[in-house]
């Protein structure tokens, strides 16, 4: 990967403008963006001394943060969609819920 990712690079003509990159959060980007670094050091070619800013996806971690909520409120939706097929099941189950809602 890190020699498909040099090679992208030099292909664009930006490896020496390179700065910041940014990936999700598997583990093993950690050690990708460590040999990233230190191949891009070793050749000085990143600006700004070296450094190299590595953002974590926000998406990535915007869908984390859902999918944990979702899993902290999934026995309240697993409750709200089997009474939505207990009331749709019937017809008179229907009419009543739609008389109790008009109350």
């Amino acid at each position: 990967m890190l020699s498909a990712m040099v090679k992208a690079l030099q292909d664009w003509n930006i490896e020496h403008k390179l700065f910041s990159i940014a990936l999700d959060n598997a583990s093993m980007n950690d050690s990708f963006m460590s040999s990233l670094k230190e191949n891009l050091v070793e050749r000085k070619l990143l600006p700004s001394n070296g450094d190299l800013f590595h953002s974590r996806c926000a998406v990535h971690i915007l869908n984390l943060i859902v999918q944990d909520g979702l899993s902290a409120i999934s026995g309240a939706t697993h409750k709200i969609r089997e009474s939505v097929r207990y009331v749709g099941a019937l017809q008179a189950r229907k009419q009543r819920f739609k008389e109790m809602i008009s109350k």
